[in-house]
């Protein structure tokens, strides 16, 4: 991308950032403890705590449980750029710093990616709009999973990895473990990666990249696996109909505001799916490896019912038991597929359509974020007493899910 571009990108994803996170903007120091926040701010505040107080590494954190292993833990955030941001502002403002930071980062991520593709500009602004506004990011942070976050680096990996830059994409895998992202989105990316790559003939770079990005972020596995342990869960049966409603049914997530839809919800606007039809049927070759990369995490996402059973019994995914979270790499797909769709219509009418898209994303997607603050506490002074009102979800054996 020329120089223009690259500046164009970084402004617009700022500014749809921004507007995606509205909500937040006037919140930024108002902490809540709303379902998963008290484990997610309590990890961030030992974090902070470890460097700004005790001034050492956050190896450990000294509650609950008499302390638990911090930088080895699976969904800590730890040794990543946008720490700056806790250690600078403290770890309320840094961690809702770091929401918007992600939005930004998907948009630009997934544009990066479609350009990549060769696609148009207009059709990169296709992908990035769909998959940065989509519901599953915002319904997930309504709940407090600031881990899913990694899941917009996705984007980035799979354009380094068909770019061959394949020590690029190694090194932002490595960013998503440190950034907590180990148990569901660098699991279901490596998924990902292993179907799209032959189809891609991209196999030897994604096979770098993936053990590239393992040996980079063994500094935080090798404690991880030391510290805890493993174990399979249950499998959670979904069908065809779960999986439609959460894609495509706007009035389905607009209705669910609490569980299970912050778990299922991934919504698509059906003007995005039509973009995306339009590029699979009028732009076959290639599409055709992402619709299949699509219909297949689609059937995982069924859960017992579908490959994910079998799937289950492999090592590196036997502990997840969450397979509707297959579907965040769908609306990805679906997203450069509506690319291709934007480049064989009329610039005039791509541009009318993606507004109504983007209007029809920014009216539901960000109004979960206010359930970050549910249940407000005082903001300042921070300390531990703070995040010590509920004891954090986490487990004193060891065992982690």
């Amino acid at each position: 991308m020329a120089r223009t571009e690259i500046e164009r990108l970084a402004i617009g994803a700022v500014l749809f950032a921004l507007a995606f996170s509205y909500p937040l903007i006037g919140h930024l120091s108002t902490a809540g403890l709303d379902a998963d926040w008290h484990q997610t701010l309590g990890m961030a505040w030992g974090v902070w705590n470890n460097v700004v107080n005790l001034h050492r590494f956050p190896l450990t954190i000294d509650w609950p449980c008499t302390g638990f292993p911090l930088f080895a833990h699976p969904e800590s955030r730890t040794l990543t750029p946008l720490i700056l941001l806790h250690l600078l502002f403290g770890p309320v403002v840094g961690a809702h710093l770091e929401v918007i930071a992600h939005i930004a980062l998907g948009f630009a991520g997934a544009y990066f990616l479609a350009r990549a593709l060769s696609i148009s500009p207009l059709g990169a602004v296709a992908a990035a709009i769909t998959f940065a506004g989509s519901t599953w990011y915002y319904l997930h942070l309504s709940v407090g999973h600031l881990m899913f976050a990694p899941f917009f680096y996705a984007p980035w990996v799979l354009a380094f990895v068909y770019l061959n830059r394949y020590w690029l994409a190694g090194a932002i895998i490595a960013l998503m473990i440190y950034e907590g992202g180990t148990v569901y989105p660098v699991p279901n990316l490596l998924l990902a990666l292993i179907i799209l790559a032959p189809i891609l003939r991209r196999f030897e770079s994604a096979a770098l990249a993936c053990a590239t990005g393992l040996l980079f972020a063994m500094p935080k596995l090798a404690p991880m696996l030391a510290a805890f342990k493993a174990r399979p869960t249950g499998i959670e049966s979904n069908d065809l109909g779960t999986v439609f409603h959460a894609l495509f049914l706007r009035s389905s997530i607009d209705q669910g505001l609490g569980a299970p839809w912050f778990e299922y919800g991934a919504y698509v606007s059906p003007i995005i799916a039509l973009l995306a039809f339009l590029g699979l049927t009028t732009n076959l070759r290639q599409t055709w490896g992402w619709a299949v990369l699509a219909l297949l995490l689609s059937a995982f996402a069924l859960g017992d019912s579908g490959p994910w059973f079998y799937l289950h019994h492999a090592p590196f995914w036997a502990q997840l038991g969450k397979p509707e979270r297959f579907l965040i790499l769908v609306t990805l797909c679906l997203a450069i597929m509506a690319g291709y769709g934007v480049d064989r219509l009329n610039p005039w009418l791509a541009g009318a359509l993606l507004t109504f898209a983007l209007l029809d994303f920014w009216t539901l997607s960000p109004r979960y974020l206010e359930r970050a603050w549910r249940e407000p506490i005082a903001p300042t002074p921070l300390n531990l007493a703070v995040f010590t009102t509920r004891e954090p979800n986490v487990k004193c054996d060891g065992v982690w899910r």
